[in-house]
């Protein structure tokens, strides 16, 4: 052994062999040599520096002034940490104080039995000088003293080394609080709580323990305690330390809470239980910064009755007052703040003095309304405090009993819409279905509902509450006011999040979207009743507020518009939009009406008088634009809604409304403006691509055109002369029905951006349709022109190589369709006969069915268009000679 070794455990020896009164230590010179060869000889020993300790034999000792005091402190509990972070059981953490040495004071081994290892960390860390040890490390770590310099101390892992003290500290007892032992257990507890315990800010200490999931091994710890009182004790002495740090705790207090409430009932039926008030004060905690967090079957509602004290009664009365606020709204609390005092404890005196008459008993009223708001509550969340057929008796007796006298105590509105909200619920209920029920208490709430102040809005409800109300016939006046005041909040707040807890949410368009889709409630007829009576008295404001509340419903739910169509929508719209004349009543009507439209059933239009009223209003909209042929976004809108009155014709609804667009003059004086104006503009049209006012205009008025084909072939098939199409406007009157003639269509081709294109192309192909089926049916004449024709057919063929599949499928149908009327008259086989552009295009055909790879690169996905040419051509009575040529097998082949 080394001399120094030597002399330094020489020198030990007789330390050992001194007591606490005996001066022998301040006869060595050097304490701080003797103290860092102790050190590094003692290892995991520590109980024996602790005697040194005990001796004055530390080098930081007064008088000593060769030694730094602060930084051999730091060493030494550093190392002290390392040997319990290393310690795997929890026999070698006890053999971290060393055995039970017969030198030992008594005090100091009764001591030892009772904390083990910890009591040594514990003195050095709060027994020198007046102030606690941490709060001097933290100090020296401010002030930039060198706390890595521990070679001369003690060897360890490196990385602990460098490792801030109180990270040491945070992983170094994490084995320990989990540990079998419960000694182990609460030594370790007691320590972390006498350390933040100090004098001094402890703010970084605790964000560093939460930080590195100290919490989360406490809580672990309460789980796992199996009511061992000293383990809960110390447990929650800790969390209530950790708690001083709000915004740090609050997110690991979140997660442990279930352990919480396991332990708020355990420590509820023990009277006077020193830890009642750190548990109720993390439990409010929790809640008050996460309400959602919490169901009422959680709260302390089963704790009733077991209050051992007025005083523990009052904390859960009124934390119970300030959870309800926090989660429910709106000071729902207040009734229970201002009663608390005289509210019993047991839950059946609290339905006992619900059934009582309150006359002038003003403390009996208030009791009373702090009862309804418990109810009300626990119901709300599927909690009872009795069953819910003595809850219903009771709250029937309430409102008998109480009838004449319910301006003293139940004059606030907030109570009422308790007692309103509370009653449907028991009766919406499944018990409620089926129990028995006093006719006499019905028509008394239904008064109430209809002649006194309440608010759906003001507070959470119960869906099944809201859906009970909405059942009631006899109610839908009172809820119609209420759904009107939800509709002003609506259109005021309509970007605002509501969030939905499990089973109550404050009452919003998600709610009364989910009563439209369950169906057997009265929701939609009341907002249609609504809408048309706002609507007939002038009130544009709420009518707006109406509607958009129906829009919402439509976005949520877009089949609920079948249901607003069959409650008389369209006649309560008209009313509406004949009402005002403003643009936004007119815009928010007219979305309305797309919607409704877009999604309703051929089945549920069956008020086509109305419909009609609101087309023709629609109609006198455009009048004043077909002058000045300036469309804005609201004439877009209406040629939308136009197109699908137009869609809904083809299948024989809406009938009236969709001739009275085919034959309204303003319109088809528009559109033909329309369409001249663009046709004027010759290939510079190709420049007002659809984000410009007329390529907008143009888009809208060709799907305009396009619908009314397909209307016009619906519903008056038998008295269209489809020929008048393909005539110039010189040759015949104008026809007196909306339409863009087959020339005009093919100026949009040929001239027209690739979205016009199209379109155009869409109602050739349907037009060109319409004409060869006339035509088969009653074996007609082509009235047209040779030239006309062949200016058609040139456009067209042009397009059979057009880069949009859909314009070059729609032009190679169509030019088949010419070409399949040969067999009728001279005129097409002149013009078939004498197409240069059909053999060019038959050529590229068969270069691609013959030698895919020769083919031109315009012509690359092309074949389907060419191939209805070569099929019609082919049908041909008279097959073109030079058809023969190249289809021959030779030609074919290669």
């Amino acid at each position: 052994m080394d001399s120094n070794f030597y002399c330094s455990y020489t020198a030990f020896g007789v330390l050992l062999n001194c007591h606490q009164d005996d001066r022998t230590a301040t006869n060595i010179r050097n304490k701080a040599a003797l103290f860092s060869n102790l050190v590094q000889g003692l290892w995991g020993d520590l109980v024996v520096l602790y005697k040194l300790f005990l001796l004055q034999g530390t080098p930081w000792e007064e008088g000593d002034n060769e030694f730094d005091a602060l930084v051999s402190r730091e060493k030494l509990l550093r190392f002290s940490l390392e040997v319990l972070l290393k310690a795997q059981n929890d026999d070698a953490r006890l053999n971290c104080l060393g055995q039970k040495h017969h030198y030992f004071t008594p005090f100091f081994v009764s001591l030892l039995n009772m904390t083990n290892c910890y009591i040594y960390l514990l003195s050095i860390a709060f027994g020198f000088g007046s102030k606690g040890f941490f709060e001097n490390l933290f100090a020296s770590e401010q002030t930039g003293i060198d706390m890595g310099d521990a070679d001369n101390f003690m060897h360890t892992d490196e990385s602990a080394l460098n490792s801030p003290l109180i990270n040491l500290f945070a992983e170094a007892i994490k084995g320990p609080l989990l540990s079998c032992d419960t000694q182990v257990q609460t030594s370790t507890l007691d320590l972390i709580f006498h350390s933040l315990s100090s004098d001094f800010n402890i703010s970084e200490q605790i964000k560093v323990l939460v930080e590195e999931n100290v919490a989360d091994y406490i809580f672990e710890v309460l789980r796992l305690s199996g009511k061992k009182d000293p383990l809960i004790i110390s447990c929650l002495q800790v969390l209530d330390l950790f708690a001083t740090e709000e915004e740090t705790f609050i997110q690991t207090l979140t997660v442990g809470f279930p352990m919480l409430l396991s332990t708020l009932r355990y420590v509820a039926e023990i009277p006077f239980h020193p830890v009642q008030t750190h548990v109720l004060r993390l439990v409010f905690l929790c809640i008050s910064n996460c309400p959602g967090i919490i169901s009422m079957p959680q709260l302390v509602f089963w704790t009733f009755g077991l209050y051992p004290s007025d005083l523990m009664k009052t904390r859960v009365y009124l934390m119970l007052s300030s959870l309800i606020d926090r989660i429910i709204g709106s000071e729902c609390g207040e009734a229970i703040q201002d009663a608390y005092a005289c509210l019993p404890s047991d839950p059946l005196d609290l339905i006992y003095l619900l059934g009582q008459r309150s006359s002038h008993d003003l403390n009996l009223a208030s009791c009373q309304c702090a009862i309804l708001v418990l109810l009300y509550v626990s119901t709300l969340y599927g909690e009872r405090l009795a069953s819910e057929n003595e809850v219903l008796a009771a709250l029937e007796q309430y409102i008998i009993v109480n009838n004449t006298n319910f301006s003293c105590g139940i004059s606030d509105s907030m109570i009422l819409t308790q007692l309103i909200l509370l009653y449907s619920l028991i009766r919406a209920s499944s018990v409620g279905y089926s129990a028995a029920y006093n006719a006499e208490a019905e028509k008394t709430i239904f008064r109430l509902i209809s002649e006194k102040e309440w608010d759906l809005l003001t507070i959470s409800i119960h869906p099944l509450a809201l859906n009970w109300l909405f059942q009631q016939e006899a109610l839908l006046s009172p809820l119609s006011y209420q759904l009107l005041n939800f509709s002003k909040f609506y259109s005021s707040n309509k970007n605002q999040i509501c969030v939905h807890l499990d089973k109550m949410q404050i009452m919003d368009i998600q709610m009364i979207a989910q009563l439209v889709v369950s169906g057997n409630n009265y929701v939609i007829q009341i907002l249609v009743l609504l809408l048309k009576e706002v609507g007939e008295e002038g009130r544009e404001d709420d009518a707006i507020s109406v509607m958009n509340v129906l829009g919402g419903l439509l976005e949520i739910y877009p089949k609920s518009s079948n249901q607003l169509c069959l409650e008389g929508f369209a006649d309560a719209l008209r009313c509406s939009y004949y009402s005002t004349h403003s643009l936004q009543n007119f815009m928010t009507c007219s979305l309305i009406v797309f919607n409704v439209l877009y999604s309703a059933n051929c089945k549920a239009l069956i008020q086509e008088g109305e419909w009609l009223s609101v087309i023709q209003k629609l109609l006198e909209h455009l009048k004043p634009k077909s002058a000045s042929q300036s469309c804005g976004q609201e004439e877009y809108l209406v040629i939308a809604i136009l197109c699908i009155v137009l869609r809904f014709s083809t299948n024989q609804v809406l009938i009236e409304p969709a001739k009275a667009i085919l034959f309204s003059n303003s319109l088809v004086s528009s559109v033909e403006k329309v369409v001249q104006t663009a046709c004027t503009k010759g290939p510079a049209l190709s420049k007002h691509e659809e984000d410009t006012t007329l390529g907008e205009s143009l888009i809208f008025v060709l799907l305009l055109n396009l619908f009314a084909l397909k209307s016009l072939h619906a519903i008056l098939q038998d008295t269209i002369d489809w020929q008048d199409y393909l005539q110039l406007s010189d040759e015949v009157d104008t026809l007196s029905v909306l339409s863009i003639k087959c020339h005009d269509l093919c100026r949009l081709l040929y001239s027209g951006s690739s979205l016009v294109k199209l379109v155009a192309s869409q109602c050739l192909l349907e037009l060109l349709t319409r004409i060869s089926e006339q035509r088969n049916s009653k074996g007609d004449e082509l009235r047209c022109s040779w030239r006309y024709l062949e200016s058609m057919m040139a456009v067209i063929e042009g397009l059979l190589f057009y880069g949009d599949y859909l314009v070059a499928r729609n032009c190679g149908m169509c030019f088949a369709m010419i070409l399949g009327w040969e067999k009728f008259g001279l005129v097409e086989k002149r013009a078939i006969k004498d197409s240069k552009w059909c053999r060019i295009v038959m050529e590229e055909f068969v270069m691609a069915l013959a030698a895919p790879g020769l083919t031109s690169r315009c012509f690359t996905n092309q074949h389907k268009p060419a191939a209805y040419m070569a099929v019609t051509l082919l049908k041909l009575d008279r097959v073109p000679e030079w058809m023969k040529s190249l289809f021959d097998s030779s030609c074919i082949s290669g």
